[in-house]
């Protein structure tokens, strides 16, 4: 069957299930329908009908119909923890584990979300991505469970998980009746969000149509690409397919059981150096949000910027001694420039391309990593000018030299690490985040250094032979 086939099947397979869904529904409020005539069963079915098909969106009067549009962003709000639910089915069910957890997955999810909203404050900036990590890293625990029983013990996991949604609901429904719930209220409820933790509207209309809407929009076309266009996927996909097969190819079989259904919960797999980006990430993103709050906003750290003399000026440089603009002439421009060559032969960087897996890989790593440099200088820059304000403000003392510049994160995480138990974590992790660049940079400089030793001293320079075996044993 060609792609466009496919493609073409797929559609007319799901008009053709919902055409049967309505068809099931038409009799069954046919049957149930008030009136002793036919015709007058017939009349009430084709109102429940227009109320259900046409009632979401329209408004419906003596004035006649109108089109309600915050019906429609009504609906779109409801659909965002749907199209989260179903990416973490579709990746379950790619690899053909007919993970039932679900259910339970979204109650534990919007539960630990809440909590972290509820009890956890924070930053705004932060204060709703970190309470939405915390949902999915919370089931992505829960799937943990499942998916380990079925790997080592060949537990159904369609009986485990199914189960597991009923612990998990009466869990969340005892700590809410015993602990948690707002006594104030006539239902069980937890207490108001804070504010900092909402995640801002997409249209001020009225409606609960959030960010939220765009973002998982966004985790559609992430995870297609993730099942369609990558390894993992394809080996998910291999997996679902024919198990046997997968396995007999070479294919961690039990491992992608396992991040599978962990994905579903979480939809993220990682390795080391993926960890370590993604703590080095972290750091940058939350410095930033905490440093323009404690500067007094992002108008302030901008005013601040502006101030300074040379401002965006090519041929002046801020001179911090003085006070003024000094002079930045074409040799310093061109010095400056020429310090970027180095950045192509940093073993840390070589180190990544020769260890890759396929040539044919070089390419988009090449992209990647380029990119990526763009963008962590730029935010490096733009953490120096935040830091200015955030000295300015009088939050952290002013950073004279070059290299008291250098610690300006030090002393964001330093602050930080003064509001409370929950913050002073955080800084932690920022301070994990430049031990982990450090270490990745350090590892590389002696993976360079012995290599070095080994190859270049002692076989090209002192005429030893060596195997690859000893040659090996001295890089050791």
């Amino acid at each position: 069957m060609t792609k466009k086939r496919q493609i073409l099947f797929s559609v007319i397979r799901g008009l053709l299930a919902i055409l049967i869904a309505l068809l099931v529904a038409t009799l069954l409020i046919f049957l149930s329908a008030d009136g002793d005539s036919f015709a007058e069963k017939l009349a009430a079915t084709g109102g429940a009908l227009k109320q259900l098909l046409v009632g979401p969106l329209f408004r419906m009067g003596r004035s006649g119909t109108k089109f309600d549009f915050k019906r429609l962003t009504d609906i779109l709000a409801s659909m965002i923890p749907i199209i989260f639910t179903g990416l973490s089915v579709c990746v379950m069910f790619s690899a053909n584990q007919f993970n039932l957890g679900s259910e339970g997955g979204i109650m534990l999810g919007a539960f630990s979300t809440a909590m972290v909203a509820v009890y956890v404050p924070m930053a705004a900036a932060i204060h709703p991505i970190v309470g939405v990590l915390a949902g999915g890293l919370a089931v992505a625990v829960m799937m943990l469970l499942p998916a380990l029983l079925k790997t080592k013990l060949d537990v159904s996991e369609m009986v485990c998980s199914l189960m597991l949604n009923y612990i998990v609901m009466y869990f969340i429904k005892y700590l809410m009746n015993t602990y948690l719930a707002d006594k104030t209220k006539g239902q069980i409820q937890s207490y108001e969000f804070l504010e900092t933790s909402k995640i801002a509207p997409l249209i001020d209309n009225g409606s609960k149509l959030s960010w939220g809407f765009v973002v998982a929009i966004a985790f559609v076309v992430l995870i297609g690409l993730f099942i369609y266009n990558t390894r993992w996927g394809y080996t998910i996909r291999m997996i679902g397919i024919n198990q046997a097969f997968a396995k007999y190819s070479g294919m961690k079989v039990a491992t992608v059981i396992v991040l599978s259904q962990v994905l579903g919960g979480f939809l993220a797999v990682s390795t080391t150096d993926l960890i370590q980006s993604i703590f080095m990430t972290a750091a940058l993103v939350i410095i930033v949000f905490f440093g323009v709050n404690l500067a007094g906003g992002m108008d302030a750290v901008i005013a601040n910027a502006k101030a300074l003399p040379g401002y965006l000026n090519v041929t002046q440089g801020y001179n911090w001694a003085s006070g003024t603009a000094g002079s930045f002439g074409g040799l310093s421009i061109v010095s400056t420039l020429a310090w970027g060559l180095g950045y192509f032969g940093m073993p840390h960087i070589l180190l990544r391309f020769m260890a890759i897996r396929d040539e044919s890989e070089i390419k988009i790593s090449r992209r990647i990593a380029s990119v990526w440099a763009v963008v962590s200088m730029a935010v490096a820059m733009l953490i120096g000018i935040i830091g200015y304000s955030v000295s300015v403000a009088g939050a952290i003392p002013m950073l004279g030299t070059s290299a008291e510049s250098e610690t300006v994160i030090v002393h964001l995480a330093n602050v930080m690490s003064s509001h409370g138990v929950f913050f002073a974590i955080v800084a932690g992790i920022i301070l994990a985040g430049i031990l982990a660049a450090t270490m990745s940079t350090a590892d590389s400089q002696l993976l360079a250094a012995a290599s070095s030793v080994s190859q270049d001293i002692a076989v090209e320079f002192m005429g030893v032979k060596l195997s690859g075996r000893r040659s090996l044993l001295v890089a050791r």
